[in-house]
């Protein structure tokens, strides 16, 4: 099993020891908005945020336990703090190549080969909009075109940040 975004250990070090007990084995930083110790490839924040001294804790406690990083959404910051902090090997379960489609969330190919020195993997990806950036120019137009509903849903979303980033989606999708 593993946790897309670090978001589940609500910046507590003692829950990823918690996660890993219960079959945890791969955690990324951050999916799609950062978190308060890793940078995302999918927001503002995520442009000049890597790790911080927190995020940086948990990877060393992630290599403690044998639990895997991910480096998948993560920003380019955050991945090569995590390339500088890991001691163990580091994967990428879903992330482009960005030599091929040159979106935030793909590596380049020095990223590649830095995580092929820690003796990680990088999984192939077959998300079509990962590869043709003008499906992803189209989800831009019609992400903009619903901007005020996405905002009006995350506004009036009670939780945190993870909570506030589903009710986006949900309306995104049309699930409201």
């Amino acid at each position: 099993m593993g946790l897309e975004g670090g978001y589940a250990i609500d910046d507590k070090i003692e829950n990823v020891e918690r996660y890993y007990q219960m079959g945890v084995r791969y955690m990324s930083g951050a999916w799609s908005v950062s978190t308060s110790w890793a940078g995302s490839s999918g927001d503002e924040i995520g442009k000049t945020r890597g790790l911080n001294d927190f995020g940086k804790q948990v990877i060393r406690e992630m290599n403690r336990l044998g639990m895997m990083a991910d480096v998948s959404h993560l920003s380019d910051k955050a991945f090569w703090d995590i390339i500088n902090t890991s001691t163990k090997p580091v994967i990428a379960t879903h992330s482009g190549c960005r030599a091929i489609t040159d979106m935030p969330r793909n590596l380049t190919d020095e990223m590649i080969v830095a995580l092929a020195k820690t003796g990680g993997v990088v999984n192939v990806i077959l998300l079509s909009r990962a590869y043709r950036t003008g499906l992803q120019r189209a989800e831009e137009k019609i992400d903009a075109e619903i901007a005020t509903l996405v905002q009006r849903a995350s506004d009036e979303e009670k939780g945190d940040v993870a909570h506030k980033k589903l009710a986006r989606d949900g309306c995104a999708r049309g699930n409201t």
